[in-house]
């Protein structure tokens, strides 16, 4: 990935920028977190007025607006550093070519160049761009959630100590089992681009001796190792959202009991095992549960 930096050149800018403006983006829901939790405090107390309600609407209007026009420009410059990545690597792909020896162009096929050249290089422009924006929002959101959590109840918060290590190493051994077979997929396609090019450039010659039959079964043969492959990794994959709803469904659960008992004792006057909540810390922590886990699971995507 290192390597691939150097391809920026002149979208540098771009690639920088976009972090930043992720990270002003996670603390600007943190803070719409926060201001929804004091406002459903505020509703739950006697004397609240219009006039308190229209001060929390502006303030969550005025941080959704800013949040909104800071994904749009993430979103926009993470695009154009990708797409100026793909550029100036496919440039530098094919000024090599140009200059392959005849010992590279013997070792190198067609097919594999013109795959390493549109589906390899969409495919870097496409995971670039995800790094720029997902890969970058997704510990900046695990590590402000966990932090506001703590600071709102360290005791609830300690819930998530307990099953995100767990839902990490599942969605890491299903990422160890998949990578394997999509790296395989990668060389398969090679094959199917020489089968289609082979039979483009000699159909006179598959038509002359009748031999449309046995060009349909090669291609459907490799077609079906595709098949193979991708419904093995996709099945597999299938257990992410299982996981990733076992894991938000056990935080909500526990968060939620100790929350309703500690929030039933405050109110009676009673502190159950020191833990004091309110009915807004308790919507604070079911957001933070979603930012963390749902960021978790796009950064194992």
């Amino acid at each position: 990935m290192l390597q691939l930096l150097k391809y920026l050149k002149d979208f540098k800018r771009d690639a920088i920028l976009t972090p930043i403006l992720v990270a002003l983006e996670t603390v600007g829901e943190l803070c719409l977190t926060l201001i929804i939790g004091r406002f459903i405090d505020e509703l739950s107390s006697t004397g609240t007025t219009m006039a308190t309600i229209w001060s929390y609407g502006l303030r969550l209007l005025l941080v959704a607006l800013i949040c909104l026009i800071l994904g749009t420009i993430s979103g926009l410059t993470s695009t154009k550093a990708a797409a100026g990545l793909s550029k100036n690597l496919r440039d530098e792909m094919f000024s090599r070519i140009q200059d392959f020896s005849f010992t590279n162009i013997d070792k190198f096929s067609t097919n594999s160049l013109v795959t390493r050249m549109t589906t390899d290089v969409m495919n870097v422009q496409n995971a670039v761009m995800m790094i720029l924006r997902v890969a970058a929002k997704a510990p900046i959101s695990i590590v402000c959630a966990l932090f506001m959590a703590f600071l709102t109840n360290w005791q609830i918060g300690l819930v998530y100590v307990v099953v995100i290590p767990v839902l990490f190493l599942c969605l890491t051994a299903i990422a160890r089992v998949t990578h394997p077979i999509f790296h395989r997929v990668f060389k398969t396609y090679d094959r199917l681009n020489g089968v289609v090019r082979e039979n483009l450039h000699g159909i006179r010659v598959v038509k002359g001796f009748v031999r449309e039959d046995y060009e349909a079964q090669k291609f459907e043969a490799i077609s079906g190792d595709i098949q193979k492959d991708f419904t093995k990794a996709e099945t597999t994959i299938a257990f992410n959202p299982f996981l990733m709803q076992m894991g938000i469904y056990s935080c909500l659960t526990m968060i939620a009991w100790f929350s309703a008992k500690a929030i039933v004792g405050s109110k009676n006057g009673t502190v159950v095992a020191g833990i004091s909540m309110t009915t807004g810390n308790l919507q604070n922590f079911i957001t933070y549960s979603m930012m963390i886990l749902m960021s978790l699971i796009k950064r194992q995507n």
